[in-house]
């Protein structure tokens, strides 16, 4: 995503993207009705109309997040401590201003895409990111996605989540 598809989809000037993976969390009991809740209010026809239709009424909308998926970055921070301390660095982000943001669990949201456009210049290649493996927190792909709705409050944008019940969201010890 972030060294191949995201700086063609800048290049092509689109003003938002709709960030999907597969989503197995093997290792929570509930990972499926996670995957489940992700995909019931993303994955849609309708719900690609309604965030082309949001973010074409409003110019500050900068990210649009399922319900239930905006947590604090400081849930298990220590397994990404030594990734994210290397990131803020280089994004220029305070980290005690970082520490007060949200991050999107599950990593899959609509976002504008000049709010990601820093990503695209972190000096990061296919090596510097640890093989799939089955982790489920730690690497530097779980790390950069810890930033992403930094990096849009960093823009001046809204961070919003999707009406509907949080319901099929793990609790990850906070909730």
């Amino acid at each position: 995503f972030l060294l191949d598809l995201l700086p063609r989809v800048i290049a092509c000037n689109h003003p938002w993207l709709l960030k999907l993976h597969t989503k197995r969390s093997s290792h929570l009991r509930v990972g499926e009705a996670w995957a489940a809740h992700l995909r019931e209010h993303l994955a849609s026809q309708a719900a690609c109309r309604r965030f082309s239709e949001r973010f074409a009424a409003d110019e500050q909308l900068g990210l649009l997040a399922a319900p239930g998926t905006l947590l604090p970055s400081t849930i298990s921070l220590h397994r990404n401590a030594t990734h994210l301390h290397e990131l803020l660095q280089a994004l220029a982000l305070p980290s005690s201003w970082w520490l007060e943001q949200p991050f999107v669990a599950g990593s899959m949201y609509a976002v504008s895409c000049r709010a990601l456009e820093p990503l695209v210049q972190l000096p990061l290649s296919r090596d510097d990111f640890e093989a799939e493996d089955g982790q489920s927190d730690g690497t530097l792909a779980h790390a950069l996605e810890r930033l992403v709705a930094a990096l849009v409050i960093r823009e001046g944008l809204l961070v919003q989540e999707l009406e509907g019940s949080a319901e099929g969201v793990p609790p990850f010890g906070y909730g």
